[in-house]
């Protein structure tokens, strides 16, 4: 009833068990499997076979390529003894794990994503805080600028002003009103 593949291999790597999980994987029928060796009976493991050939403990991450589809399983070998604590051959158990290992790839991409969308808010940011930096500095240059000669233009008009009202000079008074009154608005 495991839903994990089970092969059970003697000493001389023929298959003394195997659960129903691992048919699909399998060269001929499951009945006929018993007392084959191993790499007679496993489809497509030829290079996994002989990776773990002499391997009596092992607990690994393999991946297969099965009808242009790559598969991912966790592998574990333990070693079976008799009586005597003799070891006696060597039980193999494969877990699917290929829909994990795409959440997990999918979780990774979608935190690239979101490292590249922080890092493209932090550029914002410092954009945004250098633009303002700049804006700031250009109001008090142009307010200095503006501020400097304005208070010039007004104090001599007032001088102007006093001077012709005393004067004879009556119509020009309008005229320096004008540049007063415009003097005054940029100031404002």
């Amino acid at each position: 009833q495991m839903g994990d593949g089970m092969v059970v291999v003697d000493m001389n790597g023929r298959v003394i068990d195997l659960n129903p999980a691992v048919h699909p994987g399998l060269r001929v029928p499951p009945d006929e499997a018993i007392g084959m060796p191993i790499n007679q009976v496993l489809m497509g493991w030829h290079d996994l076979l002989e990776r773990y050939r002499d391997v009596h403990v092992a607990r690994d991450e393999i991946s297969l390529v099965a009808d242009g589809h790559t598969l991912h399983f966790e592998l574990q070998i333990s070693p079976l003894t008799d009586w005597r604590n003799h070891q006696a051959g060597r039980l193999v158990i494969w877990r699917d794990i290929t829909s994990r290992k795409r959440a997990e790839q999918q979780l990774e991409l979608q935190r690239q994503q979101l490292e590249n969308h922080a890092i493209a808010l932090q550029e914002a940011k410092e954009a945004a805080e250098a633009a303002s930096q700049a804006k700031s500095l250009f109001l008090s240059t142009m307010s200095h600028e503006l501020r400097t000669p304005l208070t010039a233009i007004l104090g001599y008009t007032e001088l102007i002003e006093a001077e012709v009202e005393n004067g004879e000079f009556h119509n020009l008074v309008a005229d320096i009103q004008r540049v007063k009154t415009s003097g005054q608005h940029l100031l404002n």
